[in-house]
């Protein structure tokens, strides 16, 4: 297959996403979304449809489930993803998740391959904590775990929703363990509202991919 046959498959692949992009963006009543956004959503969806990450986290704008599901029901129409992948609703934030992929990231995360940094203001400056050392979260994270297994031995042609009561969460650290990411904070939620990084700099490192020699890049994860 030529190079030049592999990037006209690319092009015509990216404006097919980016019309159901639009369409997840307000049926033409809101501006279409640019080519890089859509480039950038697509390779994050594919991502989690591979398992190169448990999840990504949907915030282009405030579509709801049935128009997120709509979307990626579209694209597994039309051959670009597997049957499989669902959306977990937390705390009014939308994540698509691969039930499998994300299963196997948490069972890992159990056993001690995710990091966690406790920033608690009670802290004079933030230190390391394992798994282990956080019972309740570890707590969580099985709960969670029970939940993608039973959705992992009922995967039908659709996209699949589950709603997670977080009121007593810490969604810092929820979130980055389904994004992901190397290293979480965690605090202490019922003791404060602050944490010790109060003036802190702020450095963030981001990882990108490219899919073809002279395509954009597509932004895979980042860590702050």
């Amino acid at each position: 297959m030529s190079c030049n046959f592999q990037i006209l498959c690319q092009h015509q692949a990216l404006s097919c996403w980016w019309q159901l992009l639009s369409r997840l963006w307000g049926m033409g009543k809101r501006k279409c979304p640019p080519r890089a956004t859509c480039l950038h959503l697509a390779g994050e969806v594919l991502a989690v449809a591979r398992g190169l990450k448990p999840a990504v986290l949907y915030d282009c704008n405030s579509a709801g489930v049935l128009a997120l599901q709509s979307y990626l029901e579209e694209l597994q129409g039309l051959g670009f993803l597997e049957p499989g992948l669902h959306i977990l609703e937390i705390g009014e934030n939308n994540f698509i998740v691969s039930p499998e992929y994300a299963c196997q990231h948490l069972e890992q995360t159990l056993l001690g391959t995710v990091a966690f940094v406790d920033v608690s203001r009670s802290q004079p400056h933030p230190s390391v904590r394992s798994v282990d050392q956080l019972p309740d979260l570890k707590s969580l994270i099985a709960d969670v775990i029970t939940r993608f297994r039973g959705l992992k031995k009922d995967v039908s042609q659709g996209v699949s929703y589950t709603r997670l009561h977080s009121s007593d969460w810490n969604l810092c650290t929820v979130f980055g363990i389904l994004l992901g990411y190397p290293v979480s904070y965690t605090f202490d939620l019922n003791r404060e509202d602050d944490n010790c990084l109060t003036m802190t700099p702020l450095r963030v490192f981001t990882a990108r991919i490219s899919w073809l020699p002279d395509l954009n890049e597509v932004e895979i994860n980042s860590a702050e």
